[in-house]
């Protein structure tokens, strides 16, 4: 094997430059220069006809080595001249190999790593969830409802009444009081009227949304394609018995849900006897994989005649979040013992409308879940034995 007689690069059979310095090879050496053309040194090309001796320049000069490495020198090449040639003895500046660059093996594209899927929260963790958001709810509307509403009447009802006394100083003041009680009796009256008015077509929400023949309909006497969860522990079991689905419960809560569900605008209604304990409702748009990916909505009633829309929703430390979308007390719930209550809920995008025995009762906006499973729920902490059950369930897909 030949070398380059410029940069000592080991040559291939036949070629003709040096893939290195760009030189000509020994193996040009027959095209002879045209007349008048500068030549090689006879040396030179005596030296590259019979091939270069164990003295000519290797690798290991430092201006031959290509990999830059720190290398003992070689004596130079005898009667060779220290220069480099271009095209037919032209002399060219010297050039500077090319820096070693290591071997980078071909590493493939890595495919996108997909998250593993979320493992379904055990029921137990769900319960006490429930738990929390219903104990949560009850006692944060108490404040709620005192600062919103009986706290403005109090004070509304006291400066009323220091308005009276103020009138009584005359007669005159008297019969201005007396005007003024017909006036805002008058104005009372048609306040009511317009209310009960405006009662009338939010009820008629609910007629119409449950007026067409329902998507599902399930009389939950048993379980079948709707896939109600059926567990039981010694706290809580989702049973069914005696014709109906029953959450039961000791000093906790129990959700049952109908885990082939999922609607996102829709109508739905459940019959619902609170047989033990004090509260009992149902969920929907319910999406539960894990403590962190955790979203409900809970509508429920008390035994105490208040009615509560609560929001879970998991967070990325792995507790929950609470919040309370509504509640009051309702004159349309039955609260009797063992009384049957009729449970509504028409949801439209993030508007929500909720009824009980198919009268309105309130209307919340909430963009946080848009859609997802139904359920059932009953019980709290504070129930030491807790048994409701529901029948009768339908939904109509809006």
């Amino acid at each position: 094997m030949k070398h380059c007689m410029n940069c000592g690069a080991a040559l291939m059979q036949g070629v003709a430059v040096c893939p290195v310095c760009q030189n000509p090879t020994p193996y040009n050496v027959a095209n002879v220069p045209p007349t008048g053309a500068t030549s090689f040194p006879p040396q030179y090309l005596e030296t590259a006809s019979q091939g270069f001796s164990p003295s000519a320049p290797t690798l290991a000069d430092p201006a031959m080595n290509m990999y830059n490495a720190p290398v003992q020198s070689s004596p130079p090449m005898g009667g060779m001249p220290q220069m480099e040639f271009g095209t037919f003895g032209q002399q060219v500046p010297q050039q500077v190999p090319p820096a070693y660059q290591p071997y980078q093996p071909y590493m493939p594209p890595q495919a996108p790593q997909v998250p593993p899927r979320p493992q379904g929260m055990s029921k137990g963790v769900l319960a006490a969830l429930v738990v929390v958001a219903v104990l949560l709810l009850l006692s944060g509307s108490g404040v709620i409802y005192y600062s919103a509403v009986f706290r403005p009447n109090q004070l509304h009802a006291q400066a009323t009444a220091t308005a009276v006394v103020q009138a009584q100083g005359t007669a005159r003041a008297n019969a201005q009081a007396t005007s003024t009680a017909v006036a805002y009796a008058n104005a009372t009256a048609t306040v009511d009227a317009q209310v009960q008015a405006t009662a009338t077509a939010l009820d008629a929400i609910y007629t119409q949304a449950t007026a067409g023949t329902p998507t599902l309909d399930d009389p939950l006497n048993a379980n079948g394609a709707n896939n109600w969860t059926e567990y039981s522990t010694a706290q809580q079991s989702c049973a069914f018995k005696g014709g109906a689905l029953h959450a039961l419960s000791q000093n906790t809560g129990t959700v049952c849900f109908a885990q082939n569900t999922s609607f996102n605008n829709f109508a739905y209604t459940v019959k619902m006897v609170i047989n033990s304990g004090s509260v009992g409702g149902v969920v929907f748009r319910a999406n539960v994989t894990s403590s962190t990916n955790v979203g409900v909505y809970l509508f429920s009633i008390t035994t105490g005649g208040k009615y509560i829309l609560g929001l879970i929703q998991g967070t990325a430390s792995g507790s929950t979040a609470t919040k309370d979308l509504g509640s009051n007390q309702s004159s349309t719930i039955n609260t009797a013992s063992a009384a049957v209550n009729e449970l509504g809920v028409v949801a439209r995008g993030s508007t929500i409308y909720l009824f009980i025995n198919k009268h309105y009762v309130a209307q919340v906006t909430d963009a946080a879940l848009t859609t997802g499973m139904l359920g059932v729920f009953g019980g709290t902490q504070s129930d030491s034995n807790s048994d409701v059950s529901f029948t009768d369930l339908q939904v109509w897909q809006l």
